[in-house]
């Protein structure tokens, strides 16, 4: 008997729309950069190696075939405004701005759908030793996040000569996240729920100096420090929290 294969597909659509303005304020050149973008992602896989045997155990039955379904949305919209200059006859450069992003994302697994690997018709997950459905079946599960940041920056460059620059740059941001996971069906009894939000406040700066032996090459060193948030790390069916990292 040969089984049936359990198909796989998906499909991605990425939509970014940017509106830059740039003008004077004074004697400042000014930048606004006002971006929205939104990615939807709809992908189905064989899940019969993953999860094959598993059923075959719980439910005595070793033709269970699983395809996977998950439906990712993600929008994001981010704004930016630069004031920017020069003085000390141009030897000064310097520029200050803001930065805001505010991001939603969810992620769903609407169900892992079950077939018979002799047939390839639908077969339902009954509770064992009964012919009661099994609530949700195989698996359904949500993972919703939200992710804001507020940032304040500021950047100088002081050219001393022809060959040597010195650049300073400061940062301070403020990002604020919310994230809850539900978990149901066969793989994630009993139902898992949680929820957990995260603040952080971070201060950033660097130093670099640059030196210009010639009009073709440079040299520098940096000294600056990083910072790229974390996010919540998903908890398993059987631990029931979420951690940020």
């Amino acid at each position: 008997v040969i089984p049936i294969v359990v198909g796989e597909e998906g499909s991605t659509e990425l939509d970014v729309l940017n509106a830059t303005i740039r003008g004077q304020v004074g004697s400042f050149g000014f930048t606004s950069s006002t971006t929205w973008q939104e990615n939807d992602a709809d992908a189905r896989g064989d899940a019969t190696p993953s999860f094959g045997l598993y059923l075959a155990l719980v439910t005595g039955d070793p033709y269970f075939g699983v395809q996977q379904h998950q439906v990712v949305n993600t929008e994001r919209f981010t704004q930016e405004f630069r004031l920017e200059n020069n003085a000390f006859e141009d030897r000064l450069y310097y520029s200050v701005g803001m930065y805001y992003t505010d991001e939603k994302s969810t992620n769903r697994i609407p169900g892992f759908d079950t077939i018979d690997l002799l047939t390839g018709a639908p077969k339902t997950i009954f509770i064992p030793g009964t012919s009661i459905p099994f609530p949700d079946q195989f698996v359904k599960a949500r993972i919703d996040t939200t992710y804001k940041e507020l940032s304040f920056f500021a950047n100088a460059t002081y050219t001393f000569n022809d060959t040597f620059d010195l650049q300073g740059g400061i940062r301070f941001g403020r990002d604020e996240q919310h994230f809850s996971q539900e978990y149901s069906g066969l793989l994630a009894f009993p139902s898992v729920f949680t929820e957990e939000d995260s603040t952080n406040n971070k201060f950033q700066y660097l130093l670099t100096g640059r030196y210009h032996p010639t009009e073709d090459s440079s040299f520098y060193a940096r000294l600056a420090t990083g910072y790229r948030p974390g996010g919540p790390s998903a908890a398993t069916p059987a631990v029931p929290n979420a951690n940020f990292t």
